[in-house]
């Protein structure tokens, strides 16, 4: 479908910007996923009717976050997206920054997911595949 959809608006989707683009596939990739993850066609389009509802509840299961948790989360996507970008577009390079530099960044992002990681007895999400 989406191939369709391409061929149809080839012309103006290859004469946007980049940036544009890039968001687009994002958000096509993203949605797909919601279709790979539910149970049936019905409670995908309820994903989609309620997705920015914050408190969601589907069949028991809570889909939602807590206020704290979106923002950061927004932060967090936009931080990777941000350097996703520096790769893309300015070549960045992480393995030519300084020692001390990496250094202190690993750390941070392990201390990070002490802090804000989810520890549970729950088995990984993809073992039930």
């Amino acid at each position: 479908i989406a191939i369709s959809v391409y061929n149809l608006i080839k012309k103006t989707y290859d004469n946007l910007p980049i940036f544009f683009q890039i968001i687009m596939n994002f958000l096509i990739i993203s949605g797909s996923w919601i279709f790979f993850r539910s149970s049936s066609l019905a409670q995908a389009i309820y994903v989609f009717q309620n997705m920015f509802n914050i408190s969601m509840n589907i069949q028991g299961i809570a889909l939602g976050v807590s206020w704290t948790g979106l923002i950061l989360n927004i932060i967090l996507i936009l931080l990777l997206i941000l350097f996703e970008i520096s790769e893309e577009f300015f070549k960045f390079d992480f393995s030519k920054l300084p020692e001390w530099m990496k250094t202190v960044s690993y750390v941070a992002l392990m201390i990070f997911i002490v802090l804000f990681g989810a520890f549970s007895q729950a088995g990984f999400v993809y073992s039930q595949f």
